[in-house]
């Protein structure tokens, strides 16, 4: 969803998720899972301050079974979910071309230098790579069982996971290319 104006949460009281944008607070929804009408609240929530909120209230991880396996889910794992990169779209030709102008400057490259030495080189400069990444931790609750620690592991396998939670997948939508991390692999809670 690419929007200019910034999506916020409505939640039906049979709790369908909806997105609304700001200038429909107030407007009277018809719920299309419940039929009933609901009033968008004046005080929106993006969906990370939805999911925020409802951490608090110890209203999620919500599932009881496991996504990757069925079984009863009786721990909580922290997935940090974050924006990644928006991968490339190059066409071939110009793929060839960089590859030539490549293979021309290294021919070049060892043409010249090739018998002498070279004594000065670069620093690596770590703080050149210190970008602040912003980081949502979603709760997921997991049986205790291999296939699910493996599961973990697997990016798709696990943003379908996160599907399975409404506000999850309110909150993927906003983020076209997500990227997930386990936060808490450590210290993982029995629940």
């Amino acid at each position: 969803m690419e929007s200019s104006e910034e999506t916020y949460v409505a939640i039906c009281k049979c709790g369908q998720i909806y997105s609304v944008l700001g200038y429909e607070a107030g407007d009277e929804r018809m719920c299309g899972a419940c039929s009933q009408s609901f009033r968008i609240p004046f005080i929106l929530k993006t969906p990370a301050q939805q999911i925020e909120s409802m951490i608090q209230y110890n209203q999620l991880p919500s599932n009881r079974t496991c996504p990757f396996t069925g079984e009863d889910a009786n721990i909580r794992v922290d997935i940090g979910i974050y924006e990644g990169a928006k991968p490339i779209d190059i066409p071939g030709w110009f793929l060839v071309l960089i590859f030539l102008t490549f293979v021309s400057w290294l021919v070049g490259f060892i043409f010249l230098y090739s018998g002498t030495a070279r004594d000065e080189y670069d620093e690596y400069d770590e703080d050149d790579e210190d970008e602040e990444v912003d980081v949502i931790v979603v709760p997921i609750r997991i049986a205790d069982d291999p296939e699910a620690y493996i599961s973990l592991a697997n990016r798709e396998t696990l943003i379908a996971a996160l599907r399975s939670v409404p506000i999850y997948t309110h909150l993927l939508e906003n983020y076209a290319y997500a990227e997930t991390t386990v936060v808490n692999n450590q210290g993982m809670q029995r629940s």
